[in-house]
This record gives structure tokens, sequence and C-alpha cells, in this order.
């Protein structure tokens, strides 16, 4: 693998993949959507919700990813874009965990909260992860990314 042209074939091959894994992230929120949709008439029966409790524990997503967001930004940008994936993919996963096991409404409201931050963290992180990884790991970040040259330009 002497040749630039390898090193750019392999490198291409690990964007495709890095990209594959890391647009999961894009679809949590619309999962979440669609399976509370279909799951909110069980939990009304189970929990017994009101329409206005029930307006809560469909909501607290959206709240937890407006969360999510801003600190989504923050962390990204101290501790790197890899990591706050990974660290998104946790927070999913324990609040998935906390809103299998909740046994009352405030419990399930909070675990879809802390999947709402998850959601949030992941939709900031994910298309800047795909896009830098696209245009530096290449190895061709000039014909990947024209932008990169303009941008001082454009902030003038």
């Amino acid at each position: 693998m002497n040749n630039v042209s390898d090193l750019a074939v392999e490198n291409t091959g690990f964007v495709k993949i890095a990209a594959a894994i890391s647009a999961l992230g894009g679809l949590l929120f619309g999962y979440d959507t669609g399976v509370i949709s279909g799951a909110i008439l069980f939990v009304k029966q189970d929990f017994l919700l009101s329409t206005i409790a029930q307006e809560f524990v469909v909501s607290a997503v959206l709240l937890g990813a407006i969360i999510g967001v801003i600190f989504g930004g923050v962390w990204s940008d101290r501790f790197g874009r890899r990591k706050i994936i990974i660290l998104a993919a946790l927070i999913f996963t324990f609040g998935g965990i906390g809103t299998a096991l909740a046994s009352s409404v405030a419990w399930l409201i909070e675990g879809r909260m802390i999947v709402g931050i998850a959601i949030g963290v992941a939709s900031f992180a994910t298309p800047l992860y795909i896009s830098r990884e696209g245009c530096f790991t290449a190895g061709r970040w000039d014909q990947r990314c024209p932008w990169f040259g303009r941008t001082p330009n454009i902030l003038n």
C-alpha cells in the first residue's frame, strides 16, 4: 500500500462504514416517535393515564431532545464528536432501560426525557461527525470539501 490511491480507497471504505453506523443516530428520533404512537394505547391502559398525562409522556422526548441539542454542541466541541456519539448511545440505553422498568408515570416521563436527551445529542453530533470524517479521513479534503478554503472568506 505505497500508492496514494490505495490509501484513499482504504480510507473511503472506512468513511462509508463510519457514516453508515453514525447515521443510525438519526434514526433514533423517528423510531422513538413511531414506537410511542403504537405503544401509547397500552401505556394509557397500564398506567391509567389521563389525556394530559399522555401528552406529558409523549412530549417528554421532545423536551429532552431540546436539552440534548443544547448540550450536544458544547460537549462535541469539548470532548469530540465520536465520544459524544458513544455517550449518546449509552444515555439512550440507560433511558430505554429506565422506561422499560418504569413503575410510575413520573418514572416513565423521566426515562423518556433521558431518551430525548440522547436523541438530541445524537441529532447534533452525528451530522458533524459524518461531514468531518468524510472530508478529512479520505485523504482528499481539498476535493471533497471545497468549502474548507472558502470559510475564512465567508466569515470576514
